[in-house]
């Protein structure tokens, strides 16, 4: 009987098979049944042996989990605007859970993150224009340089080796700002949507966000289903066209922030 993954798989080498006996046609397809049973049972072993290795790794806790979970329904609401039935924000109450998953593990450092993923998500929908991240400032003593330097970026003051400290995909964005203009090759190479939105929101604050780039985060945003965060770009576009006194882009960016904002028939 065969005990383990070599064994078994010795018993079907190229020198074994070669070596079986010339069967008539019914002991031959009994031969081939036993041995089609023979490969499940060595598929079954080795996974055995596979399921065995893996469950050696610790578990992750149940309130990173949580945490993790709990931060993406934030950012989700928090983009989309979505209230209760009572208007009251569902961002804010879930940023409640959040920080009761993440007190869990008493890390002030941690909690910095928290509140700065949190201020992230608002900055996209340009809810801290003009402001800094409020929330992280009772746990700015705790948080690293690279979070510090993820701060000063979302107001758009990022610069020299502070760049290097942020998430690569906001680096070539950074520089751009820090040099005075975020060019739209920049913005629209940035994949990930909420990232975009980041960066132009960083921009914007540095006044280095032209029409164009402004454009394609309204945009963005609109196709994402962002709907808060579209408003909000689609606010500022609409400012362009009236200090411009385009009449007509006015009226169809009126017509859009109606099209997101009257629920109602």
């Amino acid at each position: 009987m065969t005990h383990s993954p070599r064994a078994a798989l010795a018993e079907f080498s190229p020198a074994k098979l070669a070596s079986a006996p010339q069967l008539g046609p019914k002991r031959a397809t009994r031969w081939l049944i036993l041995l089609a049973a023979s490969v499940v049972k060595l598929a079954a072993l080795a996974w055995l042996v596979l399921s065995a290795g893996c469950a050696s790794a610790p578990p992750t806790p149940e309130w990173q989990i949580d945490a993790s979970d709990s931060l993406r329904r934030v950012q989700a609401y928090t983009l989309q605007g979505k209230q209760t039935s009572a208007g009251q924000s569902m961002a804010d109450a879930e940023a409640r859970r959040l920080r009761e998953f993440v007190s869990a593990a008493a890390d002030p450092a941690l909690r910095a993150r928290t509140e700065l993923a949190i201020c992230a998500a608002q900055a996209a929908t340009l809810a801290l224009e003009g402001n800094a991240c409020p929330a992280m400032q009772a746990w700015a003593s705790s948080a690293d340089a690279a979070n510090i330097a993820y701060a000063r970026y979302l107001q758009g003051q990022a610069s020299g080796a502070e760049i290097e400290l942020l998430p690569e995909p906001h680096r070539a964005a950074a520089r751009a700002i820090a040099a005075g203009s975020l060019p739209l090759a920049v913005a629209q190479g940035m994949a990930d949507p909420l990232a975009r939105l980041i960066a132009i929101s960083a921009a914007f604050q540095a006044k280095a966000a032209g029409p164009d780039v402004i454009g394609i985060a309204a945009s963005t945003a609109s196709q994402q289903g962002f709907r808060r965060a579209s408003v909000a770009w689609l606010g500022v576009q609409r400012r362009l066209a009236q200090a411009a006194g385009d009449a007509q882009a006015l009226a169809t960016l009126d017509l859009r922030i109606q099209a997101a904002t009257q629920i109602k028939p």
